[in-house]
């Protein structure tokens, strides 16, 4: 599988940026508290207990591997890009690691948290293998976020790229899909979570993990 899209979120530059985007970008900080307030609806959904062991991938810098410690659980933060885990705060583990070859033993985690990944990746062989991995590592629960096609954001940008084309970085798919691609992986869904039902395109599913890969 070509992986040409990881390279982008290796570099200082894009640490860079987004870390100069969340200290003053007003629509940033709305946008994280409303993805913050999904998870905590996941996380009360999933009732784990509060020591559970958690895995944060990717973790960027780290504002999702806070949260989860401000809750008790025994989180580990783990991202591609050094330069990212570099700038997190907090004291949790870090290990930088491809969200699709995971360092870990099987079920090491009662939870795996998966936020703004799963979109970037282009193509659908990429997301089962990213799914697989996270459930290989997962004992119990994996909380992933998608982009839907069904939403305004999606339409908006498609008719845009009619006008004035460019490289489209973002990938959006559907629940139905992304629940069979979870399927091959020996997870089922839980529970979805929509931002903004047909408007966002950004969603959360909660999947519980009911099989052994392969099996």
């Amino acid at each position: 599988m070509a992986e040409d899209w990881k390279h982008v979120y290796r570099s200082s530059e894009f640490a860079e940026r987004y870390a100069r985007k969340r200290a003053t970008g007003a629509s940033s900080r709305r946008r994280e508290a409303a993805e913050a307030a999904v998870v905590e609806r996941a996380l009360a959904r999933a009732d784990l207990p509060r020591s559970a062991r958690a895995l944060d991938c990717p973790a960027g810098t780290g504002r999702f591997s806070e949260l989860l410690s401000s809750r008790g659980f025994r989180v580990t933060s783990s991202d591609i890009a050094l330069a990212m885990l570099a700038r997190a705060s907090g004291g949790t583990p870090r290990v930088v690691a491809d969200a699709q070859r995971l360092p870990f033993p099987d079920a090491s985690f009662e939870l795996v948290l998966c936020v703004r990944l799963l979109h970037h990746v282009p193509t659908r062989e990429g997301r089962r293998a990213i799914l697989a991995e996270l459930s290989r590592v997962s004992s119990r629960f994996v909380l992933a976020s998608f982009f839907h096609v069904v939403s305004y954001h999606e339409l908006r940008d498609r008719l845009f790229a009619i006008v004035r084309p460019f490289e489209k970085t973002r990938h959006a798919t559907t629940l139905a899909a992304l629940a069979e691609d979870a399927r091959a992986s020996g997870l089922e869904v839980a529970e979805s979570f929509p931002l903004l039902r047909y408007v966002k395109r950004h969603w959360f599913v909660l999947f519980r993990r009911v099989r052994e890969v392969g099996r």
